[in-house]
């Protein structure tokens, strides 16, 4: 079960990008963003946070009159916890440049599509060595193999 989730998050980390948006019509509730802040937004929210920030990563909690309030999820590469505890109020003058992020369907399919490939070659490799002797010669059906993950009966 941990490999699968362990899959999961890397097929979805490492296929997703950051499309701009602007930063007067953010993205829906709910969307992770990167806001990157202007020199104005830098001072105002490193104030806030107690150290220097040049962009925070969150997701929308709201957006309304000028603002936008971020669940933070990391600010100038700190990361910190994912539960959106801290909040942040950031008026859209002082973001530079907002950022969406979402997930690259091709870089998706390429990669699943990588690891179905190796997962295939890696299994048959396995079939092979177990059904031979090393003088080459095959030694019948394979009743069962075992791997630490899953078994197969044949």
């Amino acid at each position: 079960m941990r490999v699968l989730a362990l899959a999961f998050v890397l097929l979805v980390s490492a296929c997703s990008v950051y499309v701009p948006q602007p930063p007067d019509t953010p993205p829906p509730v709910g969307a992770e963003v990167r806001a990157r802040l202007t020199p104005e937004g830098v001072v105002h929210v490193s104030e806030i946070l107690g150290a220097p920030v040049l962009d925070v990563e969150g997701r929308i909690l709201s957006a309304d009159g000028g603002f936008l309030t971020l669940g933070l999820l990391s600010a100038g590469g700190n990361k910190r916890l994912g539960d959106s505890s801290d909040t942040l109020r950031v008026a859209t003058g002082e973001i530079l440049q907002l950022e969406e992020k979402r997930i690259d369907r091709r870089r998706s399919a390429l990669l699943a599509g990588g690891v179905g490939v190796v997962s295939g070659v890696v299994l048959a490799a396995m079939f092979k060595s177990v059904n031979r002797r090393d003088s080459g010669v095959l030694d019948g059906e394979i009743e069962m193999i075992l791997i630490p993950l899953f078994s197969i009966r044949h």
